[in-house]
C-alpha cells in the first residue's frame, strides 16, 4: 500500500538514511524499530511527506507521495502521529481535531463537532467533553486526542478513511489497560485493511501487535523478518550491533535509614492519603494506571503541588516551598516531559548540565566560565552522556542523551533521593540499559530513588519494592521478591481483594 524504494536522505556531512527500502501493506501493522539517531524519525517524515529525500521515490500504492507537502500526503490517505504531541494546548479537543477542516461556513458547526468528537472519543476510550481545552488533559489523554486526529479524515472522526496510519511511540505515557484498549483499535484498523506502520522502543509491544518488523541501525535497513521469524535476542542484536543479554542489570539491593517518608499525603483532587518510604540505597517503583495519581504524588513531594500530610526528609520533618527548595535541601525531580519541562533546548548541552549548580563554580560572586566547563565535561563523562561536543544545543542530542544529561544535571551535587518520573519514555534499548546501570551505581552510593513508571516491566525489573496506586491513593505495597505483573494490576484495577 504503502512504500519506499533507495530512500536516501543526508544532513549536512551526516547521512541519516542510506538506501532505505520499505513498504507496508493493506491489512497489516509493520513495526520499525531501531535505536535512537538508526534513522525512524527521518523516514516517517519521508513516509508523510513532510520532508524530500536527496534520492529515491515513495509510493502510496501506484501514486508518488508529493515530496515536502504533508498536507497533501494526507489527503492522499496518509496520516502520522509522531512522539512529540503537536495539539494546541488553549483549544478544545474538538477544535484541535478539526483543526485545519472546521465544519461549517460563517459559523462553526459545535454541536456537530462536539457530537462527532465524543463518538470517536469514547471508541478510544476517553469520556471526556470534547469541549475542554486540551491543557487540562494529562499527557496520556492528548496522545489518545493525537490518535483520534490522525484516524479522522476530513468529512469527521467517525468516517476513517485514511488508508495509511504512522504511529510513533504512541503507548509511552500509556499504562497497561490503556495499551491494550488501543491495540484493539489497531487490530480493528487492521482487519478493515489499513496499513499501520507502528515504532516503539517497547519489544514486548513489537511481538504482541506487529505482523513484520524491519529493523534500522545507523541509516540502513539491518532486515525485516515477519514476527514468528526473529527472536528478541536477535532483534536486539540486530537494532545495537551486539549482544544486551539482561535488559535489567543484576542489583544488589543493600537499604539504608529511611531518607524520605510521606504520610497521608494529600493534594485534593489529584490524589489523597499517599504513604510511603524510600531509603537510602533503595529503587521504589510507584505504579498505577494512567490516572492514579502517580506523577501528581512526584510532583507534591518536590514541592510543585501544595500538599497536605506529613513529609519527613533525612529524619526531619518539613515540607518544600517549590522543587528549587526541595533541590537545595538534597531532593531532586527529573520530569516525565523532558523536552518541555526538562531540558532548554536552545541551550548548549553544557549549560544545561551546569544550570542548576551555577553557585559552586562563582569566586566572589562570579561565574568562572573554566571551572562550569569543567563540571560539565565531568558529568557528562560520568553519566555518559554523548553529544560529540558539549557547545551543541541539547535539542541536536537523543532521547537517551537527553535523558543522561538531566541525570547529570541534578546529580552534580550531592542529593539524598532522586524522584525519576519515566526515566526511560522514548528512550532505545541501549540507551535504557545504560540508564539503569547509571540509576544502580546510583544507589550503591546510598542514593534513594523513588521511580515512577507506566513500564511495568521497568517497575519490577528494577525496584526493590512496589507501592501500588489507584484512584489517587496508596493501595498496597509488594517486596521485590513477591512483585508479579499480575498482582501489581490486581491492585491497580480493584481486582485484588
Amino acid at each position: 500500500m504503502l512504500s519506499a524504494e533507495g530512500v536516501t536522505k543526508t544532513y549536512g556531512g551526516s547521512r541519516a538514511l542510506d538506501a532505505v527500502d520499505f513498504d507496508v501493506r493493506g491489512g497489516e501493522i509493520h513495526a520499525l524499530v531501531g535505536e535512537n539517531g538508526a534513522g525512524k524519525s527521518t523516514l516517517i517524515k519521508i513516509l508523510s511527506g513532510a520532508v524530500t529525500p536527496d534520492s529515491g521515490v515513495v509510493r502510496l500504492g501506484t501514486t508518488t507521495i508529493p515530496a515536502g507537502d504533508p498536507a497533501a500526503t494526507r489527503r492522499l490517505g496518509v496520516s502520522c502521529v509522531h512522539q512529540e504531541l503537536t495539539l494546541v494546548p488553549d483549544l478544545s479537543i474538538a477544535d484541535n481535531i478539526f483543526l485545519g477542516r472546521e465544519q461549517g461556513r460563517a459559523w462553526l458547526q459545535r454541536r456537530r463537532m462536539n457530537a462527532a468528537v465524543e463518538v470517536v472519543m469514547t471508541d478510544l476510550g476517553l469520556r471526556i467533553p470534547a469541549d475542554i481545552p486540551v491543557r487540562a488533559l494529562s499527557v496520556a489523554q492528548q496522545q489518545l486526542v493525537e490518535i483520534a486526529r490522525a484516524l479522522a479524515d476530513d468529512t469527521g472522526p467517525g468516517e476513517r478513511s485514511g488508508k495509511v496510519l504512522i504511529l510513533d511511540e504512541p503507548t509511552a505515557p500509556l499504562a497497561d489497560p490503556e495499551i491494550d484498549r488501543l491495540f484493539d483499535i489497531l487490530r480493528r484498523l487492521r482487519a478493515s485493511g489499513h496499513a499501520i506502520i507502528y515504532i516503539s522502543h517497547r519489544l514486548d509491544e513489537i511481538f504482541r501487535i506487529a505482523d513484520r518488523i524491519t529493523v534500522l541501525r545507523d541509516g540502513r535497513v539491518q532486515g525485516t523478518s515477519t514476527r514468528d521469524e526473529i527472536t528478541r535476542a536477535e532483534l536486539i542484536r540486530r537494532m545495537v550491533g551486539r549482544e544486551l543479554s539482561e535488559e535489567f542489570p543484576p542489583r544488589q539491593a543493600r537499604p539504608g535509614a529511611v531518607a524520605l517518608e510521606v504520610e497521608r499525603l494529600s493534594a485534593p483532587p489529584r490524589f489523597r492519603d499517599v504513604s510511603l518510604a524510600v531509603r537510602e540505597g533503595e529503587i521504589v517503583g510507584l505504579a498505577g494506571l494512567v490516572g492514579s495519581g502517580r506523577t501528581s504524588v512526584g510532583l507534591g513531594i518536590t514541592g510543585a503541588l501544595h500538599t497536605s500530610g506529613v513529609l519527613t526528609f533525612r529524619g526531619t520533618r518539613t515540607a518544600f516551598r517549590s522543587p528549587a527548595d526541595a533541590l537545595r535541601k538534597g531532593l531532586a525531580y527529573v520530569t516525565e516531559d523532558r523536552k518541555a519541562h526538562g531540558i532548554f533546548p536552545l541551550m548548549d548541552a553544557s549549560a544545561n548540565i551546569t544550570i542548576t549548580s551555577l553557585k559552586s563554580f562563582a569566586r566572589a560572586g562570579w561565574l568562572s566560565s573554566s571551572r562550569e566547563w569543567a563540571g560539565a565535561e565531568g558529568a557528562a563523562r560520568d553519566y555518559g552522556v554523548r553529544a560529540g561536543r558539549l557547545d551543541r544545543p541539547a535539542a541536536a542530542l537523543s532521547g537517551g542523551n537527553q535523558q543522561k544529561l538531566l541525570l547529570a544535571r541534578y546529580l552534580l551535587q550531592p542529593r539524598s533521593v532522586i524522584v525519576l518520573d519515566e526515566p526511560t519514555r522514548g528512550v532505545d534499548v541501549g540507551a535504557r540499559a545504560e540508564i539503569y546501570r547509571l540509576v544502580n551505581r546510583m544507589t550503591e552510593q546510598g542514593l534513594g530513588v523513588l521511580l515512577i513508571s507506566s513500564d511495568l516491566n521497568e517497575v519490577l525489573g528494577m525496584s526493590d519494592r512496589v507501592v501500588v496506586m489507584r484512584d489517587g491513593r496508596t493501595v498496597g505495597e509488594l517486596t521485590r521478591d513477591v512483585a508479579t505483573p499480575e498482582r501489581v494490576m490486581a491492585m491497580a484495577t480493584g481486582a485484588a481483594a
